[in-house]
């Protein structure tokens, strides 16, 4: 436990950062963040040129986009630069998918933004199977395989 951020940023070598957008420059106002760390975004929608100003750092820093399966070690994570320490975490994590530029990180992250249209279409689907006698646990189990194998 530390007792503060900045206490956790003076302890790290790695900083994963993962708040929304819009509370970026109030959750990182005020923090010092010296050039050795290397910090990995996971905000999206927040270039590296902007956290690079919030944090007034010349950290190298990693845009990244883990999807939930990662939990599971069962998802590729598109990250941009490529950066060893970064690549080898997510490569832990199912597997990294660096790219050259932000350009093409941000097709990808467009790309991410319809998967959340994906689940709650499967959730749809999950209940509308429960409401006629199959039970959630073997509705789940199906959506998960055939969303899987497409």
């Amino acid at each position: 436990m530390c007792a503060d951020n900045q206490e956790v940023l003076d302890r790290s070598e790695v900083v994963i950062i993962a708040v929304r957008r819009q509370d970026h420059h109030e959750a990182l106002a005020g923090l010092e963040m010296d050039d050795d760390k290397t910090v990995v975004s996971l905000m999206a929608g927040v270039a590296t040129d902007d956290l690079r100003r919030t944090l007034a750092t010349g950290a190298p820093i990693v845009r990244a986009i883990p999807l939930p399966a990662v939990r599971e070690c069962r998802s590729v994570t598109v990250t941009c630069p490529s950066h060893p320490v970064v690549d080898s975490l997510f490569e832990q994590l199912g597997g990294a998918l660096p790219v050259a530029d932000e350009g093409a990180f941000d097709v990808f992250s467009a790309l991410t933004g319809t998967l959340t249209a994906h689940y709650a279409y499967l959730a749809t689907l999950t209940s509308w199977a429960t409401g006629h006698g199959i039970t959630a646990l073997f509705s789940r189990s199906y959506g998960e395989v055939t969303s899987s194998s497409l």
